[in-house]
C-alpha cells in the first residue's frame, strides 16, 4: 500500500490592502464570464448562460461521439452548471496568485479593476453605463470575446490576462473536472523517496557575521555543482537560497507548487504580456521542478560560442569532460525509459514523416522514473537527480553548510587597494515560522547562482554599473498546442520529456530553429493551452483533457530582452518574440493550423528557460563575466548559472549550466 502525501498547508491569505471589495467583485465577474455556469433552460437568471435544451443535448451527444469515456448526462449537467466563484478553493487560489504579484503589478491591475467598476469605465470598455459586475453574465461573456478581437492592443492584453488567470486557477482547483478526467494529484502507489537532513542554519543561533571561504547564492543547478566541487576541494562552503526545502514526502505539489516552488507564484510575465515565464524559487532551484531532460550543449552552439564569441573554452576537450562528468554523476541515461502517449506520438509520427527525432536521456541514475507530469512540481520518489537529491547532499558530506530562506540584498565589497573585491554578502533571513534577521556573510569568494532573472538584480543592487548587466535576455519562447485523440491518453502519467523532434532545429545552418517536444500535462499546463474562443466552447473542450496531449514548439531565439528592477526591486521582464524567431519553413508547416494564431502580436508564449543576462564575453564591453565566470571589474566575484550563456542554447539548458559551473568551480579551486 502506498504512503500518504503530506504537503504542508498553504500560508494564510494576507490582506495587504492592494485590492478592495469592488476590485474583487469586478475580477470575479470577469473570471465567471470566462468559465461561466451554463444551463439548459429558459431562465433569465443573470448569473448563468442559458442555452436551449435542444442545443444542450446536441452538445452532449457530440461529446458522447468524440469521447471514449464521456460523462453521464447528469454529470455533464452538473459540470456545465458549476460556477468557479462558488468554489472556495478557486477563490483562494485566485487571491493567492494575485497576492504574490509585484506591488507595481497590483497597482496597475487595481486601477484597471477600479475603472471597470465605474459607470464611465463600463461605458468605455463595454459600451454600457451599467457597471461591469452588474451586467448579465451573457453580456459579460460577449464583452470578453469582443476584447479578444479588438484592434486596440490594450483590450486583447486585458482579455489574455483575465482568461489566463481563470484557466490556471480553475483547472488547478476544480475537483469535478479532475474526477471526470481521471486525474489525481499523486500516484496511486505513492512511495516517497528518502529525505535529506541539510541541517539548515538557524540565524537566531548564529553570531552576527557568518564566516566562510566561499559563499554561494542559489542552490540550483549552478550553485549545487559549485558547492560539491569546492567543498570536495577542501573549501569551507556556505550555500544560501531565498527558497525552502521540500522533502520528497511533501512532493509533488501540483496545487500548492506555484506558491511554494516558483517565483511570483509562477505568474511572471513580460511587460507586454506576450510571454509567461516559470522561474524556480525553491531549494534545488530549477533542478527540483524541471522535466529531467539531460541534453549536452549542441555542437553547433558550442562552435558559435567558441568562434563567433571568441570563448575558446567551448571548443576544448576540457569542456567536453565537464559535460561528461556532470552527466556521469547524475547517472544520465536513456536505457530505462518508457515513453508515455505523447512521447510515443512524436517518435512514431516522426518516423512516418521521415523527420529526425530522438530519445532524450534523463538524470535518473538508471531507475525507472514514472511519477508523471507531477514531477514538474517536485519528484516524490527522489529519482530525479537534481541538486537537492544529489549535488547538495554530496557537498554536505564534504562539509558544506546550508541556509534556506535567505534573500540576498547585496554583495559586500572592499576597494581599499584600488580594486573592487567581493568580501561577502548582506541579506535578510526568514524562518519558516516567521522569525526574521539581518545576516552578514564574510567570504573570500562569492559565487552568484541566483538564475537569469535574479543574478543581474543582485549585481545592480550591489552598485555595479556595467551596462550589459540584465541585457541579452533569451527565453526560448514556446508556443503550446493541444491535440485531442480518439482514446484516453492519461497524459499526466509517465515521463514528461523523453523525446523530441529535431527536424527543424537548424533551419538556417547556424543552429537556429525550432524543436517539438511534449509538454507537462498537469491540468493548469494542458488546459491553459486549450484555446478560448468563447465560454461554451472552452468549457466543453476542457472535458477532453483526458484524451489530449500537449506539445510545445521551442524556438532558439535571436531576439533579446532585458531584466531590470521596478521601483520596489522586483524584476521587470522586457521581451517580445520577434518575427525572426518564427522560422519560415516551420511557419509554412504551421499554416495548416489556421486557428493557432501564431502571430507574436497576439499569441501568448511560455518560457521555462531564461538565459544570458550576465553574458560571458571576452571583454567588459560586450558582457558581464569572463570565460572563467569572474565578473568584469570585480575581484573574487563569480557567476555560475544560465545567465552567463553568450546566447540561447537552443536546447534544454540544465546540462550546459552544470558543465559551465563545473568549469568555473574548478578554476576557483585552483586559486
Amino acid at each position: 500500500m502506498g504512503s500518504v502525501l503530506t504537503p504542508p498547508p498553504l500560508p494564510p491569505l494576507k490582506q495587504d490592502g492592494a485590492f478592495t471589495d469592488t476590485h474583487w467583485r469586478v475580477l470575479f465577474a470577469l473570471l465567471d464570464a470566462t468559465i461561466p455556469s451554463i444551463v439548459s433552460s429558459g431562465t433569465s437568471e443573470s448569473n448563468c448562460v442559458s442555452i436551449a435544451e435542444a442545443e444542450f443535448h446536441g452538445i452532449y451527444e457530440s461529446l458522447q461521439r468524440s469521447m471514449k469515456s464521456p460523462p453521464s448526462l447528469e454529470q455533464f449537467r452538473t459540470y456545465m452548471a458549476s460556477r468557479p466563484s462558488d468554489n472556495i478553493k478557486f477563490v483562494q487560489n485566485v487571491k493567492r496568485t494575485l497576492g504574490v504579484l509585484p506591488p507595481s503589478s497590483k497597482v496597475q491591475l487595481g486601477r484597471v479593476l477600479g475603472f471597470l467598476g465605474t459607470r464611465l469605465g463600463s461605458l468605455v470598455s463595454t459600451w454600457s453605463l451599467t457597471p461591469f459586475a452588474d451586467q448579465p453574465l451573457d453580456a459579460r461573456v460577449a464583452v470578453l470575446k469582443s476584447w479578444q478581437q479588438s484592434w486596440f492592443s490594450v483590450w486583447p492584453k486585458l482579455a489574455r490576462t483575465f482568461v489566463s488567470i481563470a484557466k490556471t486557477c480553475w483547472s488547478q482547483s476544480d475537483t469535478l473536472l479532475h474526477d471526470l478526467s481521471g486525474y489525481t494529484s499523486h500516484q496511486e502507489d505513492y512511495q516517497p523517496g528518502p529525505s535529506v537532513d541539510f541541517n539548515f542554519i538557524d540565524a537566531t543561533l548564529e553570531s552576527e557575521t557568518i564566516d566562510t571561504d566561499v559563499a554561494i547564492i542559489g542552490s540550483g543547478c549552478g550553485g549545487g555543482v559549485c558547492a560539491k566541487v569546492l567543498s570536495e576541494a577542501g573549501r569551507r562552503v556556505l550555500v544560501v537560497d531565498k527558497g525552502y526545502y521540500s522533502p520528497p514526502d511533501h512532493l509533488p505539489k501540483p496545487m500548492e507548487g506555484l506558491q511554494y516552488l516558483f517565483q511570483g507564484g509562477g505568474s511572471l510575465s513580460s511587460a507586454d504580456g506576450s510571454t509567461f515565464t516559470a522561474v524556480a524559487s525553491c531549494w534545488g532551484g530549477g533542478g527540483t521542478v524541471n522535466w529531467s531532460g539531460s541534453l549536452h550543449t549542441p555542437d553547433i552552439v558550442r562552435k558559435e560560442w567558441a568562434v563567433d564569441d571568441g570563448l575558446e573554452l567551448f571548443s576544448t576537450p576540457h569542456f567536453q569532460e565537464c559535460l561528461d562528468r556532470v552527466c556521469d554523476f547524475m547517472g544520465v541515461n536513456s536505457s530505462s525509459l518508457s515513453h508515455n502517449f505523447a512521447n510515443r506520438v512524436l517518435l512514431e509520427g516522426s518516423s512516418k514523416l521521415g523527420w529526425k527525432a530522438e530519445t532524450i536521456p534523463q538524470n535518473i541514475r538508471g531507475a525507472g522514473h514514472n511519477c508523471g507530469s507531477r514531477c514538474g512540481f517536485g519528484c516524490s520518489g527522489a529519482q530525479k537527480q537534481g541538486p537537492a537529491v544529489s549535488w547538495l547532499p554530496a557537498a554536505g558530506k564534504a562539509g558544506a553548510r546550508f541556509m534556506e530562506g535567505l534573500e540576498v540584498s547585496k554583495i559586500l565589497f572592499d576597494d581599499t587597494d584600488g580594486r573592487k573585491r567581493a568580501t561577502g554578502l548582506l541579506g535578510t533571513w526568514r524562518s519558516r515560522e516567521g522569525a526574521q534577521r539581518l545576516v552578514r556573510v564574510k567570504a573570500k569568494k562569492v559565487i552568484i547562482s541566483a538564475g537569469t532573472v535574479n543574478s543581474p538584480l543582485i549585481l545592480l543592487r550591489s552598485g555595479l554599473k556595467n551596462p550589459n548587466i540584465g541585457s541579452n535576455l533569451h527565453l526560448h519562447p514556446t508556443g503550446n498546442f493541444v491535440a485531442t485523440f480518439d482514446q484516453d491518453t492519461y497524459g499526466w502519467e509517465g515521463g514528461i520529456l523523453t523525446s523530441l523532434v529535431s527536424e527543424f532545429c537548424n533551419l538556417d545552418g547556424k543552429g537556429y530553429g525550432t524543436r517539438l517536444e511534449p509538454c507537462n500535462m498537469l491540468p493548469h499546463y494542458a488546459i491553459f493551452g486549450f484555446p478560448w474562443h468563447n465560454a461554451l466552447q472552452f468549457k466543453v473542450d476542457a472535458l477532453k483533457y483526458r484524451q489530449s496531449a500537449c506539445f510545445i514548439a521551442l524556438a532558439r531565439d535571436r531576439t533579446t530582452g532585458k531584466i531590470s528592477p521596478d521601483p520596489n526591486g522586483y524584476p521587470v521582464i522586457t521581451y517580445t518574440p520577434g518575427e525572426s524567431d518564427q522560422d519560415a519553413d516551420f511557419v509554412t508547416w504551421l499554416d495548416g493550423l489556421e486557428h493557432a494564431d501564431n502571430k507574436p502580436s497576439s499569441a501568448v508564449y511560455g518560457s521555462a528557460h531564461q538565459m544570458g543576462t550576465c553574458r560571458m564575453s571576452t571583454s567588459e564591453k560586450t558582457g558581464v563575466v569572463d570565460q572563467n565566470g569572474k565578473v568584469w571589474g570585480a575581484e573574487d566575484l563569480y557567476i555560475a548559472d544560465a545567465s552567463v550563456f553568450p546566447s540561447a542554447s537552443g536546447s534544454n539548458p540544465m546540462i550546459t549550466v552544470m558543465a559551465i559551473s563545473d568549469h568555473i568551480a574548478r578554476e576557483i579551486a585552483t586559486h
